[in-house]
């Protein structure tokens, strides 16, 4: 009996032992993440957000809106047809990764509103960002491409990059009136220029 007792708690022990450590452990790990991914939320939330967008080739200035996810996990588009909509859960406008900004291409009574002539632009066009410093960022058309309304490969637009980039997008292609969507999106790829 007193056997059986001793090793019941070196058992109790062991165990409580093995948790304390796992639990030290795992705390030690959180902390070591958040001190290493602390300053780099910093340097993320210190910049400043953006206000306007301007593309002069297509007469494009345009108020920024913040824009984030609809019920079916696509990204919401701007409330206004003239505005553009910023994905704000992904890179701010400046800093290193993909920005995102959707424009309508026209309005319910398929009148042209703010992106009805993205497609013209080309290699070189310039884009510029105003943020709320009122900074001017230029960037330059490097890329276009168009994808499926309902194409599943979207990390060459939302993914990580290790540049500093712009991606502009609006509808495209034909209406599909059974689904009353267009059958494409138009994706326009700009990266920073240095002046």
């Amino acid at each position: 009996m007193k056997k059986k007792y001793i090793y019941t708690l070196l058992l109790f022990f062991g165990s409580m032992f093995t948790i304390l450590s796992v639990l030290l452990y795992a705390t030690k790990d959180i902390e070591e993440i958040h001190i290493q991914s602390s300053p780099v939320a910093r340097e993320v939330l210190a910049l400043p957000l953006p206000v306007t967008l301007l593309i002069p080739k297509i007469n494009v200035q345009a108020d920024i809106e913040h824009v984030g996810v609809t019920p079916q996990g696509d990204m919401a588009t701007p409330q206004k047809p003239f505005d553009v909509g910023w994905y704000k859960f992904g890179t701010i406008p400046g800093a290193i990764g993909n920005s995102v900004i959707a424009g309508h291409l026209d309005n319910v009574s398929g009148k042209p509103v703010v992106f009805a002539e993205l497609s013209s632009l080309s290699f070189g066009d310039d884009v510029y960002i105003i943020n709320q410093k009122g900074e001017r960022l230029h960037f330059e058309v490097i890329d276009k491409k168009k994808y499926k309304y309902n194409a599943t490969t979207t990390l060459e637009i939302f993914g990580p990059t290790d540049g500093v980039h712009l991606n502009l997008i609006t509808c495209g292609g034909l209406w599909l009136s059974d689904l009353q969507i267009y059958e494409e999106r138009l994706v326009v790829f700009a990266k920073i220029k240095e002046d």
